[in-house]
């Protein structure tokens, strides 16, 4: 879901629907710079709905709410 034009209320309830397995679409400031990239979601921060995926060597980096520009469901076949 891009959320893109979305209210606050639209995206919450899609970020509350995450799930191990989506991928999202987010943009983090890092020592490199602030690029979009798409990751795939591998858990949860201790019962938080931040979402944690594999990035800049990281196993479990916390994405932010406020950092995630779009999701993806994923793919049930």
């Amino acid at each position: 879901m891009d959320f893109e034009g979305k209210t606050p209320d639209q995206i919450e309830k899609a970020l509350l629907k995450l799930k191990v397995g989506d991928r999202i679409k987010f943009r983090a400031v890092t020592r490199s710079g602030a690029p979009a990239v798409w990751r795939k979601v591998n858990g949860f921060w201790f019962g938080t709905n931040e979402p944690t995926v594999r990035y800049h060597g990281w196993p479990n980096f916390v994405v932010k709410l406020n950092e995630i520009l779009e999701t993806e469901k994923k793919d049930e076949n």
